[in-house]
């Protein structure tokens, strides 16, 4: 609202200002015999009316950006704390999280570009062109002293300072945009529906520290590029002078001129930014009403089973129906229920089902029919593990609270110990690189940090050598007793630490 009262402000205040300036240049030129008084009252005028044009348009671009700064980010907020298992059931979800980060951070890189160095800016120009209203000779000597300091300020000392900071915080941007695109391809990987966890304490403090490098970085652009700007500025008026001089007064309206060019600078840009602005805004709307439709989705909830069946029950499948193809039932109403407590093996041939079992029970793929009934939190490994862009102790602790002897055990329990004693990996450095196998150990180090409820492992052991995947397997059988495990896997060794082997076959209905 306030924007908009602004908006119209400045609409009026355009439309009045050719009255305040008309008589000026003739005051000015002595074309109108006033006394210093009234001459001193047309010159306060004309700067109070540039000032009010200026300020107003400065403070509406501030509302417009912090205001949609503050709607992405808490819309981005609002996504990031929604449960994963609602999320999934959108598939283009991670493509809306990446485009609300980015319209985010486009706002904010508006707003470090239109702070305080554009009010800076825009009162010293105008200063400028008061000065030479008064005094003509002594603003031709004025900028040509002006114009020497600004190039020596910023050949030597501004334009290397800003361009080593600038440089410093883009690898810091860099870092915080490549952790959350890394994260957001890892979330199917990863999946744990622990979101509130997961996602309030990782992303929203990536995402704060993308936003605050962005205004850092955006405020030394746009210095670098008012500095610039600046002296196309005074090279017009450099220019202007010297066409005045030789032409006298009478062959050049100097003052309408300098008036056109203030005009301009102060005015016309900031519709052109404005107009930018509302691009922006219509832009990201289509990003946060979808989101908005995910949000509304209804998950069924464990209450929806059977108070007799809920006791026991952490995995019940109900007449499922998938297929990839109108030809080629992949299941065809499936029955299972696992047990709280389970640990269960699925086996079979390759390509009959094992690994979109677990990918409908993460909610990654939709049934065509039946239902799928889920009690309890679920932790995922599969064989494609990708590390977030943080460091290591980050990535298993994620917003945990740390505990120092309980984090030794799980890396223990997960041999990732040796890995970080043979490598010399410091757990407080963001990971770089980890290998197909160091990446397992990861996810199984994560995995027995945090008390899941249900466990699904997809050929979690694979990228393992054979004495590692039994060494960790083991533990998580013995430390998860009460939890309930799904193996899915063609290693015939696993069968005999399990409860219950079940076999996927071409034929999947009950």
């Amino acid at each position: 609202m306030l924007a908009t009262i602004l908006s119209l402000g400045d609409i009026i205040v355009s439309f009045l200002m050719p009255i305040f300036y008309k008589n000026i240049p003739d005051i000015v030129q002595g074309k109108i015999n006033v006394s210093k008084y009234s001459l001193l009252f047309f010159l306060l005028l004309f700067l109070l009316v540039g000032l009010v044009i200026g300020i107003s348009k400065f403070l509406q671009q501030q509302l417009l950006l912090f205001g949609y700064s503050n709607l992405s980010y808490k819309m981005l907020k609002k996504v990031l704390l929604t449960d994963l298992n609602v999320l999934f059931d959108s598939y283009d979800i991670p493509t809306i999280i990446t485009r609300l980060v980015k319209d985010t951070n486009k706002s904010v890189s508006l707003l470090g570009s239109y702070s305080f160095i554009s009010l800076v800016k825009f009162l010293v120009i105008f200063i400028i062109g008061n000065i030479i209203f008064i005094k003509f000779s002594y603003v031709f000597l004025l900028v040509n002293i002006l114009l020497l300091i600004i190039l020596l300020i910023n050949s030597c000392i501004l334009n290397p300072l800003i361009r080593k900071l600038e440089k410093e915080n883009k690898s810091q941007i860099d870092d915080s945009i490549n952790f959350v695109s890394n994260s957001v391809s890892s979330l199917p990987a990863v999946r744990i529906n622990e979101s509130q966890s997961l996602l309030s304490g990782i992303f929203f403090v990536q995402i704060k520290k993308i936003i605050k490098n962005r205004i850092i970085s955006s405020i030394f652009t746009g210095l670098y590029h008012s500095i610039g700007e600046s002296l196309v500025f005074v090279a017009k008026i450099f220019v202007l002078l010297i066409t005045q001089n030789l032409f006298k007064k009478e062959y050049v309206s100097f003052d309408d001129v300098i008036f056109l060019i203030t005009l301009n600078e102060l005015v016309s840009q900031s519709y052109k930014d404005l107009a930018t602005f509302i691009q922006y805004i219509q832009n990201s709307i289509v990003s946060i009403k979808r989101v908005e439709e995910i949000l509304q989705i209804n998950r069924k909830k464990s209450e929806e089973i059977s108070i007799e069946e809920s006791q026991n029950v952490a995995i019940q499948i109900k007449n499922l129906c998938f297929t990839y193809s109108s030809s080629n039932n992949i299941f065809y109403n499936y029955n299972l229920s696992i047990f709280k407590g389970e640990h269960v093996a699925i086996i079979g041939k390759s390509g009959e089902g094992k690994s979109t079992l677990a990918k409908l029970l993460l909610s990654q793929l939709r049934p065509i029919s039946g239902e799928i009934i889920i009690n309890g939190d679920i932790l995922n490994v599969d064989q494609k593990n990708i590390p977030f862009y943080m460091s290591l102790k980050e990535n298993i602790v994620l917003n945990e609270p740390f505990d120092s002897f309980k984090f030794s055990d799980v890396l223990e329990l997960s041999s990732l110990n040796n890995t970080i004693m043979q490598n010399q990996i410091n757990i407080e450095e963001n990971i770089a690189y980890m290998s197909g196998g160091e990446a397992q150990k990861l996810e199984f180090s994560r995995l027995f940090y945090h008390n899941m409820d249900i466990l699904i492992l997809d050929e979690a052991t694979s990228a393992l050598d054979k004495n590692s995947a039994k060494l960790i397997i083991e533990n998580l059988v013995s430390n998860f007793r009460e939890k309930t495990i799904v193996f899915i896997t063609h290693d015939l060794e696993l069968l005999s630490l399990v409860d219950r082997v079940i076999e996927i076959t071409s034929y999947k209905g009950e």
